[in-house]
């Protein structure tokens, strides 16, 4: 399995220069190139849950983020979603933050809208899982993330304050 990342990081050129002894000097270059056949590239819109969530949160409050996928010639590819930069996240609970010492804010991401399978950070499935590998047809196409903060009275996050956190994607070429 290769991640994008690294497709694209071998794709680029490198080049070198090899020089001999002080009185003769011999100076030649070449350039290294790879290709795996196939390109992907990704984007994703941003998850925004809004701006009017109770405190303390007594009702669910959902919200999608689109990840749009373009893969050529029949490349098959998958998602992991990372747990976030959260104090204390893990997989069962992701944690959004405002500031060190302030209370967290408790979510996930889900792969349905109904919010009952945890999207994974993992191939494994130790934790939630991951969707089906989709088949790149060289067309935009678009799996959606569904986020739930869930309603919980235990949840008491500040008034008036932007809490957040950052999700890796990671799109792993099969």
């Amino acid at each position: 399995m290769r991640r994008l990342n690294k497709v694209l990081l071998l794709s680029g050129l490198l080049a070198a220069s090899v020089s001999a002894g002080a009185a003769d000097t011999v100076v030649g270059g070449f350039t290294v190139a790879a290709k795996f056949g196939q390109t992907c590239a990704l984007t994703a819109t941003n998850m925004v849950f809004g701006t009017a969530i109770p405190s303390p949160v007594t009702i669910d409050v959902p919200a999608t983020s689109v990840l749009t996928a373009t893969c050529s010639g029949g490349q098959s590819y998958e998602f992991l979603l990372g747990l976030g930069s959260g104090v204390g996240t893990a997989c069962a609970m992701r944690k959004m933050t405002y500031q060190v010492g302030a209370p967290l804010l408790n979510y996930n991401l889900y792969l349905e809208a109904a919010h009952t399978t945890i999207w994974s950070n993992e191939k494994t499935g130790s934790c939630g899982s991951i969707p089906a590998a989709v088949v790149g047809n060289g067309a935009a196409q678009t799996v959606t993330v569904y986020g739930n903060i869930p309603g919980t009275p235990s949840q008491s996050p500040l008034s008036g304050v932007s809490y957040n956190d950052s999700i890796i994607v990671t799109m792993n070429l099969l």
